[in-house]
């Protein structure tokens, strides 16, 4: 039999509690598997789920789950919120488009003497600063205090369309992965944050031979 995932058990556990806790008409039901712990959970999803945490907390019928366990659930869901999921040291991979399509690859002698454009220039790796800030070239410092990943995009967007117009902006977080065991190229790989496991473990090559 296959050991349970702990986070699952205190899932579980959570939806039972509150389905015991709410009253009989126009409860709200935790879904069974909740997505707060996900690095792209949505605000919706969240603040879904710090109501539910509340009503729980109020009704005082916890079930199998801790008065501790409740608390640090809620205290992790209101500083994600109010902080936003970015820290420090954090990579960010932002290309904004060329107007009407223009590519910016490389070229010759002349391409890679001229002066970049401001899509150019935005186009690029940037890192996460100690005030979760990003220093971006012709726009300056920008604040991701509060901001989800899942709100990245957009909000860059409206941040770099105060300086350029209608810009079309795409935004990925990044994260690093730690790959060791069976394989060949063991270390740390930085992938986005919604990279697809199994692309991470072809990235690190063929598992070694037996």
């Amino acid at each position: 039999m296959r050991p349970m995932n702990p986070i699952g058990g205190f899932i579980a556990a959570l939806a039972t509690a509150i389905a015991l806790a709410a009253p009989a008409t126009g409860a709200a039901q935790l879904p069974d598997e909740t997505p707060v712990h996900r690095l792209r959970a949505t605000r919706p999803e969240l603040e879904q789920h710090l109501s539910q945490l509340r009503l729980l907390a109020q009704s005082g019928k916890l079930g199998k789950l801790s008065p501790e366990w409740v608390r640090a659930e809620t205290s992790y869901v209101v500083r994600r919120l109010e902080e936003g999921d970015f820290r420090v040291g954090d990579r960010l991979l932002i290309a904004v488009e060329e107007p009407g399509g223009a590519g910016g690859g490389p070229g010759g002698a002349a391409d890679r003497n001229a002066v970049k454009s401001p899509e150019q220039q935005l186009t690029d790796t940037f890192t996460v600063g100690a005030s979760q800030e990003l220093t971006l070239p012709g726009v300056g410092v920008v604040s991701l205090h509060g901001v989800l990943r899942t709100e990245l995009e957009p909000f860059l967007s409206g941040e770099i369309a105060r300086y350029i117009k209608e810009p079309v902006v795409h935004a990925r977080p990044l994260i690093s992965l730690a790959v060791t065991g069976g394989v060949n190229k063991a270390g740390y790989y930085t992938v986005p944050a919604d990279a697809v496991i199994s692309a991470v473990l072809i990235a690190a090559a063929d598992r070694a031979q037996r």
